[in-house]
């Protein structure tokens, strides 16, 4: 499935030239808004002056969004051939490809700014992907690169398009310029915004120092998108709050950890959407019928034909509740497989009879035993995700600062994974450490007879 083999093939931004040219075109064009503020820094944007919160700093008529539709014949054949939601990349990938060679293209100053080579993770070879010893990650990447591969092998290959032929590596590194820059400019319509790709998640300027454990600073900016109209539509910047004079304008890109990396080949610290997940595997010849019976209606899973084992996908993640880093998922596996009988199951009735809505107590309902056996089966469950990975945390921090490019964002995408698994640890063993003071302090209250 991988399009890229050399181990060398780092991200190459744009140069601070190339954006400079792309800045002075934008401020150039009656139909685009550029604030004095806005310079250009490296391959971004920062503010030159401080900027208050509220102020408009860019904006870009309709008429400058490369969108996912329109194009010329031949485009409009291959647009028809990726009709689905999520091949929105692939369209945008293609419109762009026929913008960077069209002879007068009203995008040419904005093709121009692309990056050499994007850091997505598309772009990565498999062993740089392997170094995320992420299994989750890896075979979405992969499942994205044979629909890739795929799709250029069924349309593009053998064939011009644009006057030219379109090879797997060029077509893979548009879609993933289009991946990462496109933007929702109305409800289920993307486009590609130029001067506007630029402004991205604040984990990007400020890489260098997160995969080196800094913080990931707050947006600086966000983005609003006004649909329709004779203009066809509006997207305008603005500062999210006070801007310090030389700070980069960046923006929430809404994407979780994970996407991050996928997309723009970017590691965070500390993001509250960052699970890490986990797989309950059980036989179904050590299960009860009872037991086999609550996987099937509840989890709606059931014994794979071969091997009989039955399998539930479930994530922890940073919380100070059990309810809060455990998935219900993970709760109920655990709960079940603790308990002999199904009388012992309390709150069953809830899951097993109940609405599917119902709501899981933790670990609430059950007896002392109980509740030590769950957590000793949350904490192995827990463990043994922590130990397939191939690497301990120290040697990650050692692999940091040695390593550089897409294999040193993959040790910290995976460092971080480690921190949240030995967090929802610590939360585990706090929680079994204050069941035994309560059965501590039972005890001395049963034989003092206060």
């Amino acid at each position: 499935a991988f399009v890229v083999e050399h181990h060398d093939a780092y991200p190459r931004p744009a140069s601070e030239r190339q954006i400079a040219d792309l800045l002075r075109w934008a401020r150039s064009q009656p139909s685009m808004k550029v604030h004095p503020a806005v310079v250009v820094k490296g391959s971004g944007l920062i503010a030159s002056m401080p900027v208050a919160k509220g102020t408009p700093l860019i904006g870009v008529m309709g008429q400058h969004f490369l969108s996912e539709d329109g194009g010329g014949e031949d485009c409009q054949r291959l647009l028809a051939a990726a009709p689905g939601a999520e091949q929105w990349p692939l369209r945008l990938a293609l419109r762009l490809i026929e913008e960077s060679r069209a002879e007068a293209s009203p995008f040419a100053e904005y093709v121009k700014s692309l990056e050499e080579r994007h850091g997505s993770a598309l772009l990565w070879s498999v062993n740089q992907a392997g170094e995320l010893m992420y299994l989750p990650v890896f075979e979405q990447l992969k499942s994205e690169l044979y629909d890739l591969r795929a799709f250029h092998q069924q349309h593009l290959e053998g064939r011009d398009f644009a006057g030219a032929p379109v090879d797997l590596k060029t077509f893979a590194s548009f879609v993933a310029i289009a991946w990462a820059g496109g933007i929702e400019v109305e409800p289920g319509r993307r486009a590609l915004l130029p001067l506007l790709g630029l402004v991205g998640p604040p984990e990007g300027p400020a890489a260098g120092e997160i995969v080196l454990g800094g913080r990931v600073p707050p947006p600086s900016c966000e983005l609003g998108v006004e649909p329709g109209g004779a203009t066809g539509g509006v997207a305008f910047l603005a500062a999210a709050r006070d801007v310090a004079a030389g700070e980069a304008l960046t923006r929430d890109v809404g994407l979780g950890p994970d996407e991050l990396l996928l997309r723009h080949g970017l590691p965070t610290r500390n993001n509250a959407k960052d699970n890490v997940a986990t797989i309950t595997r059980v036989n179904k010849d050590d299960m009860l019928r009872w037991q086999l019976n609550a996987f099937k209606r509840t989890l709606g899973v059931k014994p794979a034909p071969a091997t009989g084992d039955i399998v539930v996908r479930s994530y922890v993640r940073r919380g100070k509740k059990l309810k809060e880093a455990i998935d219900e998922r993970l709760l109920f596996c655990t709960r079940v497989l603790s308990c002999e009988k199904e009388d012992e199951f309390a709150g069953g009735a809830a899951w097993l009879r109940g609405s599917d809505d119902a709501e899981v107590q933790g670990l609430g309902g059950l007896t002392p035993d109980l509740r030590r056996r769950c957590l000793t089966a949350l904490k192995d469950a827990v463990g043994s995700t922590r130990e397939a990975f191939q690497s301990t945390k120290e040697q990650d921090i050692e692999f940091i600062t040695k390593l550089s490019g897409h294999r040193q964002v993959a040790a910290a995408f995976r460092l971080e994974k480690k921190r949240i698994l030995d967090d929802v640890l610590v939360l585990l063993e706090r929680i079994s450490d204050r069941e035994v003071e309560r059965r501590a302090i039972k005890k001395q209250a049963a034989e003092t007879g206060t």
